[in-house]
């Protein structure tokens, strides 16, 4: 006879020890499966952020064509509408005054160029500032003061040095002071020029 063999040990199951727990295969295959989900959703949406760049730059890209265009159209109605007008009248009376003071020295030569080269070159610089501010490079201090300065020549600087009464000293007076009235008027359409520019 044979001799028994002996029986594996008995195994005791407990109800609801078992456990139900995915194998670690069956949680690597999910959580590659969640993965592909994730990365498929981000590309998606980084798809989407990449048309819709795409049109924002279209969108900007057309709206500045359009902001040019309309910056060029104002600049030819500026140019046309300045050439309409004609140079300001603080700039024709500068330029007077820059041609005056020269003459009213020729005119006196017993007193020497040299009695004329500050208040010439005054006169030079004013029209040169009236143009800046005209161009709205420029300030309008500056110009009021070569202006005044240039007064001040013909009735103070001038009379302690000689008692000669200049010929055409009347009219340059006239023009400097007309320029410093002039001036303010420059400085509206300096500025809206300026924000056109």
């Amino acid at each position: 006879m044979s001799e028994p063999q002996p029986e594996a040990p008995a195994t005791t199951e407990v109800a609801g020890t078992a456990t139900s727990a995915p194998s670690i295969e069956q949680m690597a295959a999910q959580m590659a499966a969640e993965r592909l989900k994730f990365q498929a959703a981000l590309s998606e949406q980084s798809r989407q952020m990449d048309e819709m760049l795409a049109k924002a730059q279209a969108n900007f890209a057309a709206q500045q064509e359009t902001v040019a265009a309309q910056f060029a159209q104002l600049k030819g109605q500026l140019a046309a509408v300045k050439a309409q007008a004609g140079p300001p009248t603080a700039l024709l009376l500068a330029q007077s005054l820059a041609k005056r003071v020269p003459a009213i020295a020729s005119a006196h030569p017993d007193l020497g160029q040299l009695h004329f080269a500050g208040v010439a070159d005054q006169a030079q610089r004013l029209e040169q500032a009236v143009q800046a501010v005209t161009d709205g490079s420029g300030t309008v201090q500056e110009a009021t003061h070569l202006a005044q300065a240039i007064g001040t020549w013909f009735t103070r600087s001038h009379p302690r040095v000689s008692s000669k009464v200049l010929e055409g000293m009347h009219a340059a007076l006239d023009e400097t002071e007309r320029i410093i009235e002039e001036l303010p008027s420059l400085v509206p359409a300096v500025t809206a020029i300026a924000s056109v520019v």
